[in-house]
């Protein structure tokens, strides 16, 4: 089974299961939770396909879907309420799953996403 890797390409965990839990981690937020029951129009679903996107890499800008790029510019744009809350939790849930260096690269690759999609 292949693994998602950090930016350094150490195996972490399989991307299903790397997304799964970051996604069940971000419902028991009740504000992110909320914004992202809102923005993917109640389907969870898409909202973990956004994620594997997301955590993935290798994946690029122009490999995410409209709510995967709406989710990069609320993790990263630290705009409202959402963007306060969003990345720091993020941080926090990304490290007690990988690890600190780990969570670093993950969040450095989120931060390439909103970079290189941006104007």
């Amino acid at each position: 089974m292949q693994h998602i890797s950090d930016i350094a390409g150490e195996a972490l965990v399989p991307p299903a299961e790397f997304a799964f839990a970051v996604v069940a981690a971000v419902r028991r937020h009740p504000h992110v939770s909320n914004v992202l029951t809102h923005i993917s129009g109640q389907n969870w679903a898409r909202v973990e396909e956004a994620f594997r996107a997301i955590l993935n890499p290798q994946t690029g800008p122009s490999d995410l879907t409209p709510l995967g790029r709406n989710i990069v510019d609320l993790i990263c744009a630290e705009r409202g309420v959402t963007g306060r809350l969003f990345k720091p939790y993020l941080t926090q849930v990304l490290s007690a799953l990988t690890g600190p260096q780990p969570a670093a690269n993950t969040l450095a690759h989120i931060a390439r996403l909103a970079r290189e999609d941006g104007p």
